[in-house]
């Protein structure tokens, strides 16, 4: 067989193939379901419930990173360092704190040097902080281009926030 013959039974079975598989019905496979990702399935921690969960609310900027024994040196886990400028709710008023970062998981919550963060805060079984609720617990302060503000959200400014919170507190229904 030559090389061109070989290539007219090759097109000749792609096309009858072709022609095969168009009068073929069609399997209806349906709509895919959606699953939505492990972190959508947590579920949502209002303004109001934060405030009353949190041992600490703080307002600062990471300074630095660290790496610290667990309370029986059995493990080593990662801290961010929040130097404080403000305190909304506190049993201390240190300069700095130092917040448990989760290292994986859906909710791990991620800390950048120098990122400016409102953070709610609640300490473990060992006393060490962490984040209240996840990613729901950290919220990142961004200045406004526009109005030069500072923001929690597209939404919502700083100062509208720690409006909320410091109100939830003086009215003790975030006791």
């Amino acid at each position: 067989m030559t090389p061109r013959s070989a290539f007219g039974v090759l097109c000749a079975l792609l096309l009858g193939v072709g022609s095969i598989a168009a009068q073929a019905p069609a399997t209806k496979l349906g709509p895919r379901p959606i699953v939505p990702p492990p972190s959508a399935l947590a579920s949502r921690i209002g303004l109001q419930e934060l405030t009353r969960q949190s041992d600490v609310i703080a307002i600062g900027k990471i300074t630095e990173f660290r790496s610290d024994w667990n309370s029986t040196r059995t493990r080593v886990f990662p801290r961010a360092i929040l130097t404080t400028s403000e305190y909304l709710k506190a049993a201390q008023t240190s300069p700095t704190i130092g917040i448990i970062v989760q290292e994986s998981g859906p909710d791990a919550v991620r800390f950048q040097k120098d990122e400016e963060v409102f953070v709610f805060l609640r300490k473990d079984l060992d006393g060490n902080l962490e984040v209240l609720g996840g990613i729901q617990g950290k919220f990142a302060i961004t200045k406004d281009i526009r109005t030069a503000k500072k923001m929690v959200s597209t939404y919502t400014t700083l100062d509208d926030m720690k409006t909320q919170v410091t109100g939830y507190l003086r009215t003790g229904t975030a006791k």
